[in-house]
C-alpha cells in the first residue's frame, strides 16, 4: 500500500513539475519579449535625440 501511494505521489509531483516548467517558459518568453520592446524603445528615443541635434 505504501509503495502505491509513493508512486502516485511521484506521478502527481511530475505532473506539477511539468506544469511549472511550462509556466516558467511562458514567463521567460514574456520577459524576453518585454526586453526586446524596451531595448527598441530606447534605441528609437536615442535616434530621435540624434535627429533633433
Amino acid at each position: 500500500m505504501e509503495r502505491k501511494m509513493l508512486i502516485r505521489n511521484i506521478a502527481y509531483m511530475e505532473r506539477e513539475l511539468s506544469e511549472m516548467k511550462k509556466e516558467l517558459a511562458l514567463l521567460d518568453a514574456r520577459w524576453e519579449q518585454q526586453q526586446i520592446v524596451t531595448h527598441k524603445s530606447q534605441n528609437d528615443e536615442s535616434l530621435m535625440y540624434v535627429e533633433e541635434h
